[in-house]
């Protein structure tokens, strides 16, 4: 029978409204062989003071062994904190918790958001989603270094950095359409608003084996200032190598003037 609280009943104490040995209600006291407070439920779930209990401490509305809540002690033999889920998903302050560091608000090994700590075997940084698409501030990360704003590692945004092998900067798409500054980037250079090896546009370097200028088409079909370019001479508006326009100098193996009209004329008014 039950009695008053702190009696001695069937060689164990158990202290008021209690229903079972392993389900004792109250004061913090040892009961047949545990240590249980207010509230409790089950060996695993003990909640309240941060006492030794069932050779782990768990503290205040904690719910399992991997889902412990509160202030970064050392519990059942990982350390969480504040409103973490499990060992992938743990919320906080940057601490080690269950063989990771992890911080606020990440979700996975692959997505953890914040400060720059190393985490998970790689470096990350706020708002980065997957290891190839990593967001931020240029240091190295999972073995490439890319920066703010970038999706993969051929499409990498920003500041002219050497990011997986190759140099790309701000705005660029893809190997063949890497948008900038003329800097040597994947084997080839190209400048800004290039479209493919075929199709790139500025400032009369050597870009992709050939030389051209502004607003080119191809390797036949160079527009702009009467340099060089793969293998013959070529000016402003011009259309094939067998049709180009101008100033009455030798292009591409012929002499053609201003308003010729086929292959062997070519017209004055620069259209194509």
């Amino acid at each position: 029978m039950l009695g008053a609280a702190g009696t001695q009943r069937c060689g164990r104490v158990v202290t008021t409204d209690c229903l079972a040995a392993s389900y004792v209600y109250s004061d913090g006291q040892k009961r047949s062989g545990r240590v249980v407070t207010t509230d409790c439920l089950a060996a695993s779930e003990v909640l309240s003071d941060r006492q030794k209990r069932c050779g782990c401490v768990v503290t205040t509305d904690c719910l399992a062994a991997s889902d412990v809540r509160s202030d970064g002690q050392k519990r059942c033999g990982r350390v969480v904190t504040s409103d973490c889920l499990a060992a992938s998903e743990v919320l906080s302050d940057g601490q080690k918790r269950c063989g990771r560091v992890v911080t606020t608000d990440c979700l996975t090994a692959s997505d953890v958001h914040s400060d720059g700590q190393k985490r998970c075997g790689c470096v990350v940084t706020t708002d980065c989603l997957a290891g190839s698409d990593v967001r931020s501030d240029g240091q190295k990360r999972c073995g490439r270094v890319v920066t703010t704003d970038c999706l993969t590692a051929s499409d990498v945004h920003s500041d002219g950095q050497k990011r997986c092998g190759c140099v790309v900067t701000t705005d660029c798409l893809a190997g063949s359409d890497v948008c900038s500054d003329g800097d040597n980037r994947c084997g080839r250079v190209v400048t800004t608003d290039c479209l493919a090896e075929s199709d790139v546009r500025s400032d009369g370097q050597k870009r992709c084996g050939y030389g051209v200028t502004t607003d080119c088409l191809a390797a036949s079909e160079v527009l702009s200032d009467r340099q060089k370019r793969s293998g013959c001479v070529v000016t402003t508006d011009c259309l094939a190598a067998s049709d180009v326009r101008s100033d009455g100098q030798k292009r591409c193996g012929c002499v053609v003037t201003t308003e010729c009209l086929a292959a062997s004329e070519v017209r004055s008014d620069r259209q194509k």
